[in-house]
């Protein structure tokens, strides 16, 4: 009988002692690192509130995030956005300043970061 594939999964796992299963995740000694941004940082405001995102190409940014290779559980999160990847994008409408925040751990520690989409000021002339 081969053994099984531990390498062939996310996270890392490692085989147990007799290397005959695989056992998850393999023990990290450091936290994990996390980044997350927003592009652009600066967006106009989809009006009004809750309006069909179509109609409000410029109102969009992208969120990408990246944890380090030892993060076991990784959660990422702000407004229509839920997500538990530990590498991602994912463009979103932009209705109200938001902060879209990952946070990952493994049993060393963890790690968070966030990135805030701002509204860009609506001049209107007198």
């Amino acid at each position: 009988t081969n053994p099984p594939d531990c390498n062939a999964g996310t996270p890392p796992y490692t085989y147990d002692d007799d290397s005959t299963s695989c056992i998850n995740p393999a023990p990290s000694a450091d936290p994990p690192t996390v980044r997350i941004t927003a592009i652009p940082p600066r967006v106009p405001a989809c009006r009004p509130l809750g309006a069909d995102p179509s109609t409000c190409p410029n109102s969009r940014s992208e969120i990408e995030w990246h944890a380090s290779d030892n993060a076991v559980d990784c959660v990422v999160s702000g407004p229509d956005l839920a997500r538990s990847e530990h590498t991602g994008r994912e463009t979103v409408t932009i209705y109200k300043p938001s902060t879209y925040t990952i946070l990952c751990s493994n049993s060393s520690g963890s790690d968070h970061e966030s990135a805030t989409v701002n509204i860009l000021p609506i001049f209107q002339e007198f």
